[in-house]
């Protein structure tokens, strides 16, 4: 303990963490989950909260509710909801991002900078989060971690030729848990194992790419293999091949498809409008041209395939932009060192550059973050789910056992999650499934028919059409509404009569 307390660099690493943990648990104010709050979870966060909530129950993703993205996700959620019912995700929440923080902190490190500016390029890095997280809980946000934890290990073996086969180990398991995320996360594997491959065939080091491989295999199995044996034992893995592969394909065609050109253009820009962004090709090209190091091409080429895979499906989801985060401190600190170390004195630009920094840090968004979570104590004892969540599900548990499945007709799931009621058929939410794929609107109303729930809940916007058909053909009643002469602008709750 003396020792540690001694030594300078056991004392940096750990005010960094302690940084870290703050920054981390101010900045997770912007969740809905966040102790203080516990607000309505954005609508995919409901989604994965809601096949947790099945789980629990004895149900399996895919095979009994649908979803497309990966097993991981509905696995984490599980977890989280093991912890507390509604807010436990939230610790899952927080630890990833400060294993990001520190993740990116020792990413800093790698460039030779101190642990001032490793921290400031970290939380200035961080900024783009305010941006991008939309209210958390989504697959990218867990992805994080992964993704820094194994450019850490790719950097440390270009710059340092250190690497191990724990490390190999590592990077494996976390491309398996991305794999089993969302699969259009993998740049970084993607690019630095490419690079690993032409390297080691340059330097003719066949038997170091083979033991590369076995090893990097056997941490991508340790992951993978445990989660396809558990989705076969419970037959759910024709499910999992149709809704996390082909359906995600028909998606993404269909939904990019409809984008216009200027659309894509919007699309390129609103992932690409920060100084962040800006800072760090700066910086990269700066280091290219200055050091002529092979390892800033290849980070280059690696920015350029990672926004490639953010954009490439030209939606404006700004959670996309999460992956983007744990790139940006390699290039930000390895320009700091190289400008300080040039200058006559650079602890005093290094603490100069430091302080800018974090100063722009907090203009982007930090000065948001510590507001947010000062309101989120003052008004603790007032937060909550809004009054339309809390009474459509009163109204859920007044009319239905626990036993019975209720269904909501458009994609708002909070309700099954807050009033714990099973969903009837295989679909939880059907827009906008439904009209990307005809035969699930076909199916969900075939399986609505055959199991009659006592209660249909209709989202806002949604009534008319096939839905109302099916509710007077199968002789549901209004049990209540908002606005009864205008079911279309409320949110109305039907029973089986």
């Amino acid at each position: 303990m003396r020792d540690f307390f001694e030594n300078k660099k056991y004392k940096s690493g750990a005010i960094a963490i302690v940084i870290f943990a703050i920054a981390s648990f101010v900045f997770l104010a912007q969740s809905p989950l966040h102790p203080w709050i516990g607000k309505n979870v954005h609508t995919d966060s409901a989604v994965y909260k809601t096949i947790a909530m099945m789980m629990q129950k004895g149900y399996m993703p895919y095979r009994d509710t649908f979803d497309h993205k990966g097993p991981l996700i509905y696995i984490i959620n599980y977890i989280g909801n093991w912890i507390s019912p509604y807010k436990g995700i939230w610790v899952i929440e927080y630890i990833s991002l400060m294993f990001t923080f520190c993740a990116m902190g020792k990413i800093a490190l790698l460039s030779k900078c101190n642990e001032i500016q490793a921290i400031a390029c970290t939380i200035f890095s961080s900024s783009l989060l305010f941006k991008f997280f939309d209210y958390g809980n989504m697959t990218e946000e867990y992805a994080m971690p992964f993704i820094a934890v194994s450019l850490f290990i790719f950097l440390d073996y270009f710059c340092n030729e250190k690497i191990t086969r724990l490390r190999l180990c590592i990077c494996g398991f976390c491309l398996g848990c991305v794999l089993m995320l969302r699969p259009n996360m993998i740049a970084v594997w993607f690019v630095f194992c490419v690079a690993v491959l032409i390297k080691c065939l340059g330097e003719k080091k066949y038997a170091e790419l083979i033991k590369f491989i076995i090893w990097f295999s056997i941490g991508l199995a340790l992951i993978v293999v445990p989660i396809v044996v558990w989705l076969g034992v419970n037959h759910a893995l024709p499910d999992f091949w149709f809704d996390y592969i082909i359906f995600n394909t028909i998606y993404t065609t269909s939904e990019g498809g409809m984008t216009t050109e200027g659309e894509k253009v919007a699309t390129f820009f609103f992932f690409l409008n920060s100084v962040v962004h800006y800072a760090v090709l700066v910086s990269t090209a700066y280091l290219l041209i200055k050091k002529k190091e092979k390892i800033y091409a290849i980070y280059l080429v690696f920015l350029f395939v990672n926004f490639a895979t953010v954009i490439m499906s030209s939606l404006q989801f700004g959670h996309y932009g999460m992956t983007m985060i744990p790139t940006m401190v390699f290039p930000l600190a390895g320009f700091m060192e190289d400008v300080g170390k040039v200058t006559k004195n650079a602890k005093a630009v290094s603490v100069g550059l430091s302080v800018v920094l974090l100063i722009a840090s907090f203009a982007l968004g930090w000065k948001t973050g510590v507001t947010d979570c000062y309101f989120a104590y003052i008004n603790r004892n007032e937060s909550g789910v809004s009054d339309r969540v809390r009474k459509l599900s009163e109204i859920v548990k007044e009319n239905t056992t626990p036993d019975e499945k209720i269904s909501v007709y458009g994609n708002y799931d909070i309700v099954y999650v807050v009033s714990d009621r099973e969903h009837a058929t295989k679909y939880s939410y059907q827009t906008p499934i439904g009209s990307v794929y005809e035969p699930i609107r076909e199916e969900y109303f075939s399986q609505l028919k055959k199991e009659q729930p006592k209660l249909i809940i209709v989202q806002k916007g949604r009534y008319g059409g096939e839905i109302d058909k099916f509710l007077t053909d199968n002789n549901y009643e209004v049990l209540c509404a908002e606005d009864e002469d205008s079911l279309h602008d409320c949110y109305p709750v039907f029973i089986k009569r």
